[in-house]
């Protein structure tokens, strides 16, 4: 098995890493595609850039990310063939700018709030809670089956005075006990619905009955403009992860959606937008994701 091809295997396999994580392993492997034998055609390069990322699109469906970031380096490659060393510097440094400017404008949205809940893992909401200023207190769904949420409390630890880690089935309960929920997104559909964790509805419909509000920390590239929340694809892990010995009876859903009648503001990289704010940049990912597929490779 060629090393691409392993690589291709580890995103779609891996069950630790969230959905950005997951989509900057994208960007590495397109860019060792690219940079992979030093003089070919560019003609080539472009062809093989678009195979690995119509690959990629279809790989994490619940993950818009990976699908975006790939197609962002698809187009500019097609663009500069002949400069691959520099786009892989230039993806990175955006990479980290983007997580860099969501973090601070996670933080302007949680303003003075001093308990927040969140679920499960996402390294945008640790980077948020362990930079912003005056929380005192953060409760945490556990994530199962895998216990992601174990990860989060050890990461905020030494940042917050008081971490609770709870189980999933509490966290409507305890989101009437924190002034704001913070949560990931894997993806954001073009009806405003926000694709996490399972468990993400109940805390925000908890957010709701308690008048807290429900804020989604994700940037832009995790914009499906294709998908709303009534045909997304969610993904369903091996049943073997409920209960080992009788994984016939169970069900293992990762993912399901976050209405956007439910949720407050969506902090981005591009500032604390609402619904309608987001128009404009789905209609970006759209215009994309129909360039890309009208494209025939040389």
């Amino acid at each position: 098995m060629s090393d691409i091809e392993k690589r291709l295997l580890a995103i779609r396999d891996d069950r630790g890493q969230g959905a950005n994580q997951l989509a900057g392993d994208a960007l590495a492997l397109l860019g060792a595609a690219a940079l992979a034998a030093p003089g070919r055609d560019p003609g080539e390069i472009i062809a093989e850039a678009h195979g690995l990322t119509a690959r990629l699109i279809l790989l994490r469906p619940s993950m818009a990310a990976i699908a975006n970031w790939s197609l962002n380096w698809w187009q500019e490659l097609s663009a500069r063939p002949d400069a691959a060393a520099a786009l892989v510097a230039e993806f990175g440094q955006r990479h980290d700018a983007t997580a860099a400017a969501l973090t601070q404008s996670a933080e302007q949205a949680l303003g003075s709030a001093r308990s927040v809940l969140s679920l499960s893992y996402s390294s945008a909401v640790e980077a948020v809670l362990a930079a912003a200023p005056g929380l005192e207190r953060v409760v945490i769904g556990e994530g199962r089956p895998r216990l992601e949420g174990r990860c989060l409390a050890q990461a905020l630890q030494s940042h917050i005075p008081d971490v609770d880690l709870i189980i999933d089935a509490g966290l409507a309960h305890f989101a009437a006990q924190v002034d704001c929920v913070i949560l990931g997104a894997d993806s954001i559909c073009r009806d405003g619905a926000a694709v996490n964790k399972i468990g993400s509805l109940a805390a925000a419909l908890g957010a709701e009955a308690a008048g807290v509000p429900c804020l989604i920390v994700a940037d832009t590239y995790k914009l499906d403009p294709i998908h709303t929340a009534s045909n997304m694809a969610l993904e369903e892990m091996a049943a073997e992860e409920v209960w080992p010995e009788q994984p016939e009876m169970c069900r293992n859903p990762y993912f399901e959606t976050v209405p956007e009648r439910l949720i407050t503001a969506y902090a981005s990289e591009k500032g604390v937008l609402s619904a309608a704010q987001l128009a404009p940049e789905f209609e970006r990912w759209r215009e994309l994701h129909a360039s890309f597929h009208s494209h025939s490779p040389a």
